[in-house]
């Protein structure tokens, strides 16, 4: 009854569209707290850049309070009449309503409602890359705006990764955008850090937000009652320019000091910071002391969620959070006062039963009394919600995840894990929200709790070793497919060192093996043969045949990489002895370790039985949709005719990206593009490289970067286009230099051959050179390339 009395009243501020809802949705962007004054010329260039044709992104970047949302909501809301006649699509979607403590999330609801909004066909995407590129494409194909508020959750710290977006989704999404632009579409993003993704595109605008200007300032408190003082109190008083600050100030000003200017000097905390967050807390606290006891339990309740409190998460806490007795006993007129100045004062907006603050002021009354008891009652709340035990699609699972965080909070850490997330989430080893449902970045950001000191030690309230371990492997095991490679390795190491303490030989090699792959990836080729060995003796202890192949096998890998080759195949051929040994039927490798050893053949010039091992691995499927990816670029490799190159090139490369597996998308990127190269085919060649290169320098590829240099200087010597003699000589120095940093030998003889090509007068020596060292190793893979380059041909 009070909901529906409260949602017919003007004090609510409640803005009831006039649109179809098919058309423009601004339903999950907060309603802002500080109302808008001066920012004319912002709102110019978001007018100009929406008829841009050559525009597709703008970012406002300002710290939080100073204005962003204030400025994105006046602006939709003055076009919403053309946006509507011109048949706009316009989706407004907020991450920082998740993100006011810092929290890990995820991009995974905002993907599968865009999908829907924007008319997506067929089954939606199941891979964060799918997600990005096929949104992407959506906008594309129709005339709409996306906005994308408070982005900052999802971004590292500017000293970490220089502020890149931890959500490979969005990551795909800016690639997308900054690739093939909007075609009349425009993205707007508000953060308060830079958008690195976006920066020096061309498109692409950043607008940095100053402080209110002093004449603004004074308007707005003016605006907000504050009537009495001479100008030079009310200059004074807007110094800081903080547009949230002078909102809560001038609210203060109006309601207890008759709107006079000069009674801030009664206030003295205001002066003991300077700093713009800072500040705003402690007129915030100023506020405070004036509640009423039942307007800071309401207060404290909002400062249990990091997103607006809905009507059902303000019952279950009425119901039976003890201190929130004293709103149960209100009446309605009472409750309506509550509300009423909360709002008056700006601390709180109420929309269609919705209960909203900003995150400054969510966060003040967030650190007042630590409430466990109400986060149990969240807990039991959140579970109960889905209408299945085991729910199928992510919209059904969300109350599970966001059960987990609230489980956390509450120090039932045990519960939370296993009843929960093991058995609800994940549905035990099933792992059903990965596999059906690709949720990598949502299942992270569910376990992120766990680790309130980083990613290398566990919570040890209530948890056991084993569920310890188990979530350290978890949390690798998610960081590494979204591409934050460095992240991963610390819970491996220490996923590793517990396996062995508690003489887990199966888990401790199953994670060698996982800390191989990165060690890999980032250059650490010592790293990687000194832990290969530790994996098989895990594998030996364990027992497991399986675990010994995989030993061998990353053991192969990883001398093959420091051009070992002969080593690597004795290496190889034991897994396949213990493969013979464990599968008589199937007695080669088969599935990526199969592929891995048919590379080799490669590298060694034995064409026939790679082929033969390509096909094997692909009649030989697990499953698994990588095991398909690495058959048919085996099969590309192996195969003379272009036109069938290109083809299997092309499932190889689709299939990789179904897989969801961005740690291993840029090989097969990079060798797609090299077959571009060799059909003189540049602009693909350019397009598969540039790819690649956003991928590897997000993950800090350090082997893979060294074959980008290597091709990037082949393409600045060969392509008329983007000739540059100087800038392929700067990849060579690159190229060689991660070389001799990581112990990438097996790139030896391909930096001989580059060499060769880029200096004509000692050709002759630099293809001796190269010969030499492929006889040495047996490289024999290289042979043809060099015959070519002694004819000329490049």
């Amino acid at each position: 009854m009070l909901g529906k009395l409260f949602a017919l009243m003007p004090f609510f501020n409640v803005i009831l569209e006039s649109m179809p809802s098919q058309q423009i949705d601004l339903y999950h962007l907060p309603q802002p707290t500080t109302p808008l004054v001066g920012r004319s010329a912002e709102l110019h260039i978001l007018d100009n850049a929406l008829t841009d044709p050559k525009t597709h992104s703008v970012a406002l970047i300002a710290a939080g309070g100073v204005g962003k949302s204030a400025i994105t909501h006046e602006w939709l809301q003055r076009l919403l009449g053309e946006f509507e006649q011109a048949g706009t699509r316009v989706f407004a979607w907020s991450f920082y309503s998740q993100g006011a403590h810092e929290t890990q999330t995820s991009s995974l609801k905002f993907f599968d409602e865009a999908w829907q909004f924007f008319g997506g066909e067929g089954d939606a995407p199941t891979t964060d890359e799918q997600r990005g590129r096929r949104l992407g494409a959506l906008l594309r194909q129709q005339r709409c705006v996306l906005v994308l508020d408070g982005l900052e959750p999802l971004q590292h710290s500017i000293d970490i990764q220089r502020g890149e977006l931890k959500d490979q989704a969005l990551r795909a999404l800016f690639r997308e955008v900054r690739s093939h632009g909007a075609a009349g579409s425009l993205l707007l993003i508000s953060s308060r850090q830079p958008v690195v993704e976006l920066v020096n595109c061309a498109g692409y605008q950043a607008i940095n937000l100053e402080q209110l200007s002093v004449p603004d300032g004074v308007q707005l408190l003016r605006q907000l009652g504050v009537t009495k003082g001479l100008s030079s109190d009310f200059e004074q008083a807007v110094q800081y320019g903080h547009a949230l600050s002078l909102v809560l100030l001038g609210n203060l000003l109006r309601r207890y000091f008759n709107g006079d200017v000069r009674c801030r000097e009664h206030l003295p905390l205001l002066f003991e910071e300077r700093d713009q967050g800072a500040h705003a807390c402690r007129v915030i606290e100023e506020h405070d002391k004036r509640l009423t006891e039942a307007q800071r339990v309401f207060m404290r309740m909002l400062g249990f969620f990091d997103r607006p409190m809905g009507e059902g998460e303000k019952a279950v806490l009425l119901a039976e959070w003890k201190p929130a007795q004293i709103l149960v006993d209100c009446s309605p007129n009472d409750w309506i006062d509550v509300l009423t100045d909360l709002e008056d004062m700006g601390l709180l907006t109420c929309s269609d039963n919705v209960y909203d603050t900003h995150p400054l002021i969510r966060d003040y009354f967030s650190e007042i009394n630590p409430e466990p008891t109400a986060h149990r009652i969240l807990f039991e709340y959140f579970q109960q919600l889905p209408e299945k035990k085991y729910p199928d699609t992510f919209a059904e699972l969300e109350p599970l995840y966001r059960a987990v965080h609230r489980g956390c909070l509450a120090g039932e850490y045990q519960k939370a894990g296993l009843d929960v997330y093991q058995d609800r989430i994940l549905r035990k080893t099933e792992y059903y929200s990965l596999k059906k449902l690709g949720t990598f970045a949502a299942d992270l950001a569910a376990i992120s709790d766990f680790f309130p000191q980083g990613w290398g030690q566990t919570v040890q309230d209530e948890l056991s070793e084993d569920v310890q371990n188990w979530l350290l492997g978890q949390a690798a095991f998610y960081l590494a497919p979204l591409g934050r490679l460095q992240e991963a390795v610390v819970p491996y190491e220490a996923c590793i060192q517990n396996s062995v303490k508690l003489e887990y030989w199966i888990n401790a090699s199953i994670n060698a093996g996982n800390l191989i792959d990165l060690y890999l990836a980032l250059g650490k080729l010592s790293e990687a043969e000194a832990t290969a060995q530790q994996a098989i003796n895990f594998a030996v202890r364990s027992g497991e045949l399986f675990e010994q192949i995989c030993g061998y096998y990353y053991l192969a890998v990883t001398l093959l990489q420091q051009g070992k080759l002969s080593a690597s195949l004795g290496v190889f051929q034991q897994a396949e002895d213990v493969q013979t040994e464990r599968e008589p039927e199937s007695p080669y490798l088969y599935s990526i370790q199969g592929a891995q050893y048919a590379i080799l053949h490669l590298e060694r010039g034995t064409v026939t039985e790679m082929s033969k091992r390509g096909n094997y691995v692909l009649m030989h499927n697990t499953g698994q949709i990588i095991d398909d990816a690495y058959g048919h670029i085996i099969l590309a490799l192996a195969e003379n005719n272009p036109v069938n190159c290109y083809a299997a090139f092309e499932q190889a490369v689709a299939k990789i990206w179904q897989a969801g597996r961005i740690d291993h998308v840029p090989y097969f990127l990079l060798h797609r593009a090299q077959f571009h190269y060799d059909q003189q085919n540049y602009p693909d060649a350019w397009r598969d490289l540039t790819e690649a290169e956003e991928i590897i320098d997000n993950c800090d590829m350090q082997l893979y970067k060294v074959d980008a240099q290597l091709l990037r200087a082949h393409l600045h010597l060969q392509d008329p286009e983007h000739h540059d003699p100087e800038q392929a000589h700067t990849c060579i120095q690159h190229a060689e230099q991660g070389i001799n940093t990581s112990g990438y030998h097996l790139r030896d003889a391909q930096l001989l051959l580059l060499k060769a090509h880029a200096n004509p007068a000692q050709r002759q020596h630099y293809l001796d050179l190269a010969q030499q060292r492929i006889e040495e190793i047996g490289q024999y893979g290289l042979m043809p390339r060099l015959e070519k380059m002694r004819e000329g041909l490049f």
